[in-house]
């Protein structure tokens, strides 16, 4: 990116290349004395320049403004004398508007600052959504209204170093440009401007390239879930076979007894126990992110409508899906009594 930087001198304002930022050329634009610049910043720091004339870069900032001080030349003394007619010598009193008009001058410049007022909202991204902690109210001329200067009096006003990010409303990153350059962009006091760490913004943009990116490829994997729990249903189809086939044998047979131990009881019970309602399940349903058959499907249904974590391992809504076991209810139905 090219570097900028606005100088000025009186009304005159121009925009100069950092590599023409010289004493030379300034010279030459302002009519001053070369061995005479210095220029001087927003805050009214001055800045000196190289024994070549140029100025370093390290001591400027881009787009920012800077004011041209130096001795007038002697070409522009000898064009505004030149221009004068004759006066006839004679003694006169000294005019009361020269110290006037001297005088007048810093109150001219000073009146020419015109100091704007800009809330800026201190705020953290968590889950992708703005939390606004407080609020700072900068104080800034019209030749500081730019993303940079503002930024600097945010982090001065904060009193810490941490880099942030300006952003509006939509999480839109406010970039330094010529239509954000001045004071008309920052006197809209309808748009609402944010400050944010820069770290938590990258954060936020990592997580949602990913889902952008998931989103594209997400079909093949919709297919490695299908064939996983095709897979698992097959046995658990293969398991409710089995305790059908127990179950008409204990119901056919009354003078046999089934005994279990407590720890297998125990086991049987957890195994067909639903995780949230701790009673034995109802259209049970399997959770692809740990392969396990959680409980049932109205509790869980209403378990997604609060959180979108899993309530077994507690992974998040990217991996948490929810297939519905077939073959098991009336394997459950049956052993109702034998579980409860």
């Amino acid at each position: 990116m090219e570097m900028m930087y606005v100088v000025f001198r009186g009304n005159k304002r121009i925009s100069l290349r950092g590599e023409d930022l010289t004493t030379g050329k300034i010279a030459m634009i302002f009519q001053v004395r070369a061995d005479s610049i210095y220029l001087t910043d927003d805050h009214n720091r001055a800045v000196l320049p190289l024994p070549n004339g140029a100025f370093e870069s390290q001591d400027l900032l881009m787009s920012s403004h800077y004011e041209v001080h130096g001795e007038s030349s002697a070409s522009e003394g000898e064009a505004s004398t030149s221009g004068q007619t004759p006066i006839r010598f004679a003694f006169r009193r000294p005019s009361n508007s020269t110290p006037t008009a001297s005088t007048n001058h810093p109150s001219s410049r000073a009146a020419s600052l015109k100091m704007l007022q800009r809330n800026v909202f201190i705020a953290e991204l968590l889950d992708g959504h703005l939390e606004t902690q407080k609020t700072v109210t900068i104080k800034f001329s019209e030749f500081e209204a730019s993303v940079n200067n503002i930024k600097a009096k945010v982090t001065e006003a904060l009193g810490h170093d941490e880099p942030i990010v300006l952003i509006d409303s939509h999480q839109n990153e406010i970039m330094d440009c010529e239509g954000t350059r001045g004071p008309a962009f920052w006197k809209q006091h309808a748009r609402k401007i944010y400050a944010v760490p820069e770290e938590q913004l990258q954060r936020h943009r990592g997580k949602r390239r990913r889902e952008s990116r998931q989103s594209d490829t997400s079909l093949p994997e919709v297919f490695d879930q299908i064939e996983e729990v095709v897979l698992a249903s097959q046995g658990l189809q293969e398991v409710s076979s089995s305790l059908k086939e127990l179950v008409k044998f204990v119901r056919g047979n009354k003078h046999t007894t089934l005994c279990l131990s407590e720890d297998q009881a125990t086991a049987v019970k957890l195994a067909f126990t639903c995780i949230l309602c701790t009673e034995p399940m109802r259209e049970p349903m399997h959770a692809s992110c740990c392969s396990t058959i959680l409980g049932c499907r109205p509790c869980l249904e209403r378990w997604r409508e609060s959180s979108s974590l899993c309530p077994k391992c507690r992974t998040d809504d990217t991996d948490f899906q929810l297939q519905a076991v077939l073959g098991l209810e009336d394997a459950v139905a049956a052993l109702h009594n034998f579980v409860s």
